[in-house]
């Protein structure tokens, strides 16, 4: 279906003038007024410059993006930092006009001012101070009523802190200071206010075309994302009691997702791929987050579940990306769950976390006959993500395995017929494996080492033993031509804290051990204790033979759930 927008230049009165038929809302999805008293002074400097200046006839104020909402209002998408400022100043003028001398030229500029923030009667022009043409409706957002409350009564008390207050109170200020020192332009001011000042109202025949339109005008700060849109339908869709708590508990899971590492959305799009293996779609397309949700009227989200799978996300989430086991469930006290995990975030996309997403939040428990069924799965997983990707190193490949994966995990039996590929034909691969998939070998490599009972650094670099930079006299007598070849061979290569990488540099292996030997990754720490000075061609093909044999038996083991 074609969308459609209409976009006509206004002056500040033909726009708010427009909230009497239609008016204007600020929607819970959008976040709480920000600007401080830093805009609102330059907001009126501008205008005060432009008045006085008078070689340019207009004064642009920005574009204002809404859409006609099911309840006949205009529900601004972008723009409602501006608008909801200039109600608050048009109401500081009409407040200063009320306190002056009434004559024909206050009279007239307080009806023309009047219809652009009440309802006004349409014969006597006698505005209807109850009724203000914009309303907010931001969730968690205590000073709500305070916007109707100034602009009905034209009263703030200066002890208030939110952010209406203190602009309206910085406009009385500036307005008043302005009407004392030039009382004679003043009155010139509110008409080019009102008259000359211009707005680009953008509106858009739905929703999703309105916030499309934002994303696209928008390169400052931060966009609307679907998880602002999904709050305000939850919000809606809940009972007056429930509400509450709701935004309780939203605010717990923003400040979590937050110090974890991943934010809301991402748990709204984990989510969506449970739903859908849920449902046994294994369709490899990927809808729109926005699209998939509002589905039936957003009948997914509407569930009474939602927020309850999308809390234990966030432990999932929480536990993985931090490391936390203070906290944590059951199944990650477990050493080899929380290696396995570990080497599973080193996979070259995000798909396995669909799964692993999927698979805890259906099948998780603290049971430990789980912990034990979750080992054997996590190995079987890993070697099938290796394999293939050792073979064909995109992430189509892996979509459809995953999809059917997915779905299974509602099932009594879990599919991995997806993942077709050979490990005898992978392992050929692995001595120069795709570059991205090197830190998820060596990370396995590293957990393979008895020794290496604690998690791995979370910041680590590749490491080449023998150095992509050197001079010539660190070849050991090799040519420059002969060494090339096996830089990047993996027996070349472990993972390494990336401080002390920095520090080695490409210094030679016998200058790198002092660094190597303060590592907490075991197969590194026992390179300081290599008692020869050099490590050349021989020294990476010995290890390469070393590591292809014992990936290979591990990830056939892994494989078979041993």
């Amino acid at each position: 279906m074609a969308t459609s927008i209409q976009v006509n230049k206004k002056s500040v009165e033909e726009m708010l003038t427009s909230g009497a038929k239609r008016e204007f809302v600020i929607p819970e999805y959008q976040r709480p007024y920000a600007w401080s008293t830093d805009e609102i002074n330059t907001l009126w400097e501008d205008l005060v410059n432009f008045a006085n200046q008078k070689s340019e006839k207009t004064y642009f104020l920005g574009a204002i993006v809404f859409y006609e909402n099911e309840n006949g209002e205009q529900e601004i998408i972008d723009g409602q930092q501006r608008l909801t400022s200039l109600f608050l100043m048009l109401r500081a003028i009409y407040s200063k006009l009320e306190s002056m001398k009434k004559d024909k030229q206050v009279i007239g500029l307080q009806t023309q001012l009047g219809k652009t923030i009440w309802e006004t009667d349409p014969i006597t022009q006698e505005p209807n101070k109850k009724k203000v043409l914009i309303g907010s409706l931001v969730l968690n957002e205590s000073s709500n009523e305070t916007l109707k409350s100034i602009l009905i009564s034209g009263k703030s008390d200066s002890s208030e802190k939110d952010n209406y207050s203190n602009n309206f109170n910085t406009f009385c200020q500036l307005i008043d200071g302005y009407a004392k020192e030039e009382p004679f332009q003043f009155y010139e001011l509110i008409v080019h206010i009102l008259k000359d000042a211009i707005l680009l109202p953008i509106e858009a025949d739905t929703q999703d075309t309105a916030l499309t339109i934002f994303s696209t005008l928008n390169d400052r700060g931060m966009p609307l994302n679907d998880a602002d849109i999904f709050k305000a339908k939850i919000y809606n869709s809940l009972s007056a009691d429930l509400r509450a708590p709701f935004i309780s508990m939203w605010q717990d899971v923003s400040e979590r997702s937050e110090a974890a590492g991943i934010n809301i959305q991402a748990l709204f799009a984990y989510y969506a791929f449970t739903l859908r293996a849920e449902d046994n779609d294994k369709d490899t397309s990927r809808p729109a987050l926005r699209k998939y949700f509002g589905r039936n009227n957003w009948e997914k989200l509407r569930q009474s579940r939602t927020m309850s799978d999308i809390e234990r996300e966030m432990d999932i989430w929480e536990t993985i990306n931090t490391r936390n086991i203070a906290e944590c469930p059951t199944w990650y006290k477990n050493n080899e769950v929380q290696q396995l995990l570990d080497i599973l975030t080193s996979y070259p996309n995000e798909y396995w976390k669909y799964t692993i997403n999927t698979y805890l939040l259906i099948k998780g428990n603290d049971k430990p006959e789980f912990t034990k069924e979750f080992v054997v799965f996590l190995k079987k997983f890993i070697s099938v993500l290796v394999s293939g990707y050792l073979i064909k190193p995109t992430v189509n490949a892996v979509k459809q395995p995953i999809m059917n994966l997915n779905a299974s995990i509602f099932s009594n039996s879990l599919n991995f017929s997806g993942f077709k590929s050979s490990l005898e034909e992978a392992i050929e691969n692995v001595i120069e494996p795709p570059a991205k998939l090197i830190p998820m070998l060596l990370k396995i490599i590293a957990y393979d080492d008895s020794k290496q009972r604690t998690l791995l650094p979370f910041r680590l670099d590749v490491e080449h033993i023998l150095p992509r930079k050197w001079q010539t006299t660190s070849l050991y007598g090799y040519s420059f031509d002969q060494v090339q070849p096996y830089i990047e061979h993996l027996g070349n290569k472990v993972p390494f804290e990336k401080r002390l990488n920095i520090q080695a540099g490409n210094k030679y292996f016998e200058q790198k051990k002092g660094r190597y030997s303060v590592s907490k990754v075991e197969i590194v720490k026992q390179l300081s204790q290599y008692q020869g000075s050099e490590w050349g061609i021989s020294n990476i093909t010995e290890r390469d033979d070393k590591l292809k044999k014992m990936l290979k038996m591990k990830l056939s083991f892994w494989n078979k759930g041993l």
